[in-house]
């Protein structure tokens, strides 16, 4: 079934990176640079038009009011929620001496670099091996240390009862 196409709305097909695993096709309704709906795309051969949980509420996540869309810095204590807006200089900054703090005082192997799935379209897994070395640390891991490899070693074990 065909949608009745909406004056000044652009209807675009993107692949979702916001789910672990699924990366499904959805159609999104754009107008004046804001969406105005998503929808699961009934070409995907894996999604057939579905959408996950978090895919059918994207739309509320990108316009959500307290959604970050800038560096903060908290002036309060914790739990008090009082933050202010700073640079991006100032948050890079104040990050870059912070970690030279702990490589300093502790080493480098204190710090570790998470990110997420790289399979979600996780950028982050593209660069973060890349300065985790240049501040001389081995350690970067993601999800599937906590998520992935337990039920790989369950089912190692249970399954084919090689460990």
């Amino acid at each position: 079934m065909r949608k009745v196409k909406k004056e000044g709305v652009k209807d675009v097909t993107i692949v979702s990176d916001v789910d672990a695993h699924s990366q499904c096709k959805m159609r999104v309704e754009v107008k004046e640079s804001r969406v105005i709906e998503i929808r699961g795309d009934p070409t995907d051969p894996e999604s057939k038009g579905e959408l996950t949980l978090r895919g059918k509420h994207m739309r509320e996540i990108l316009y959500a009011p307290d959604r970050l869309k800038y560096p903060m810095r908290r002036v309060g204590g914790k739990g008090e929620g009082k933050w202010e807006r700073i640079s991006w200089d100032e948050a890079l900054t104040t990050i870059a001496n912070r970690l030279n703090g702990i490589k300093k005082k502790y080493g480098a192997e204190a710090i570790d670099f998470h990110h997420g799935h790289n399979h979600s379209g996780d950028i982050l897994g593209d660069y973060l091996p890349r300065l985790a070395n240049l501040i001389g640390t081995p350690n970067v891991t993601n999800e599937s240390h906590v998520c992935h490899l337990p039920r790989l070693f369950l089912q190692l074990n249970y399954d084919f009862g090689i460990l």
